[in-house]
This record gives C-alpha cells, sequence and structure tokens, in this order.
C-alpha cells in the first residue's frame, strides 16, 4: 500500500505544480482554452486544494457591481 499511497502523493505534487498560479501571466486563448474545459467538465471547477475557480453571479449581483442597483 506504501506505493500506491506514494503514487497519489506524487499525482497530487504534480497537479500543484502545473496548477495557474497568483501573478502568472496567461494569453486570452490560453483563458478562454481553460474556461472551456471547466465548462465542459474536462477539468473540475476547483484548484488543487480544492478552492472554487468559479463563482456564480445573479444578474443582480453584476448589475450591483456596475453600480445600476444601488
Amino acid at each position: 500500500m506504501a506505493k500506491k499511497e506514494s503514487r497519489g502523493r506524487s499525482g497530487g505534487y504534480e497537479a500543484l505544480r502545473a496548477a495557474i498560479k497568483a501573478g502568472d501571466k496567461s494569453s486570452p486563448q490560453e483563458l478562454l482554452a481553460l474556461a472551456e474545459k471547466i465548462l465542459s467538465g474536462e477539468v473540475p471547477p476547483f484548484c488543487p486544494h480544492g478552492r472554487p475557480c468559479v463563482l456564480k453571479l445573479t444578474r443582480k449581483e453584476l448589475e450591483k457591481q456596475f453600480g445600476r442597483i444601488v
């Protein structure tokens, strides 16, 4: 079992190493490709740490952010 555990850890480690980090520069094409993969279900909508990378905004919340609703 130790081998299975170590393989699982290295897979997680690789995911963390390959993850997009704060401050990384990405082209619009890369970001669009990532969004398409997330929306299609090809990749999960969470970072390797389990934090969400997708937020749901209602129309009201969006309008409030742009000052259309007080």
